[in-house]
């Protein structure tokens, strides 16, 4: 038990409790969640996905982190033509927009534990 009798609510709050903790250490570099079903699990009920196919709150809660932890933002360049943006490290789509009104877009890479310069020009 994990504080309480396990239930879809003591698992959903498990699982939020155990990526807040991870995702803010620097050193866990990812998570293994052993039975993403409830169908055939290794752990009774340890799935994230109800054996009807619908979702579990555990799933809800995990969810909701990545997009609370997801950098969605828009900036503008300075007079020098830069945008700064601190975000976690990944890709980013990044979709540019010149004075002109043309739009182009291009994906980059954010290294962790870096500082990453990613020159963008006009195609």
């Amino acid at each position: 038990y994990w504080r309480e009798p396990w239930t879809e609510t003591t698992q959903a709050d498990y699982a939020e409790a155990a990526f807040t903790l991870a995702f803010g250490n620097a050193n866990v570099q990812s998570i293994t969640w052993w039975d993403v079903s409830d169908v055939k699990p290794s752990v009774i009920t340890g799935g994230l996905i109800n054996p009807d196919g619908s979702p579990k709150p555990a799933l809800e809660r995990i969810q909701g982190l990545i997009r609370d932890w997801t950098t969605e933002t828009t900036i503008e360049t300075n007079d020098e033509g830069i945008a700064e943006l601190t975000g976690f490290a990944g890709k980013y789509d990044l979709e540019v927009e010149l004075p002109n009104g043309k739009t182009f877009s291009r994906q980059v890479h954010v290294v962790e534990r870096t500082t990453t310069t990613h020159v963008v020009r006009e195609p």
